[in-house]
């Protein structure tokens, strides 16, 4: 028996569990819901949830991330990131995750340089955001990744239409 926190399962269940085979993603995409025996099976999320991340692009291309401000994850993953969820309703409303840095984090937190740990958002959950990503800091030390630079824009929930 293997002991499992509120269950017993046998050696020779936990051999068939590992052992299963699950169609290929051509005929059943991870990310939905995965019919297999009778049950129905859901892909979990790599820590920051299941919605996916929004792809900003290139500018001058560049997609902005307009929605409602739902979640801020914090801490998420081995770099320690925030992870900000945005409910965008020109896409059914559908979640998406924006993976936090050090410009954005200050500007949903604070307007200093520094990461300001503890402190409350400056951009209250429920509020309209407006994400536009301006490119990489061509001015960044050498030897660094360069700088993510961001525009954020907001309305409060209290000033939204009704």
């Amino acid at each position: 028996m293997v002991n499992i926190p509120g269950q017993q399962v046998s050696k020779e269940e936990m051999e068939e569990a590992f052992n299963a085979t699950f169609p290929p993603d051509e005929v059943m995409p991870s990310t939905k819901a995965m019919p297999a025996d009778g049950n129905v099976w859901e892909e979990v999320g790599g820590g920051g949830g299941s919605e996916p991340v929004w792809d900003f692009g290139q500018p001058p291309e560049s997609k902005p991330i307009e929605g409602i401000l739902l979640d801020v994850r914090k801490s998420i993953g081995r770099y320690n990131q925030n992870l900000y969820v945005i409910q965008v309703p020109d896409l059914n409303g559908k979640p998406y995750g924006v993976w936090g840095c050090t410009v954005l984090d200050n500007k949903f937190y604070s307007d200093t340089d520094t990461i300001p740990k503890g402190k409350d958002l400056q951009i209250p959950l429920g509020s309209k955001v407006r994400i536009v990503y301006m490119g990489t800091d061509p001015n960044s030390k050498g030897g660094r990744n360069p700088a993510k630079l961001y525009k954020v824009f907001f309305i409060r929930p209290e000033k939204l239409p009704q």
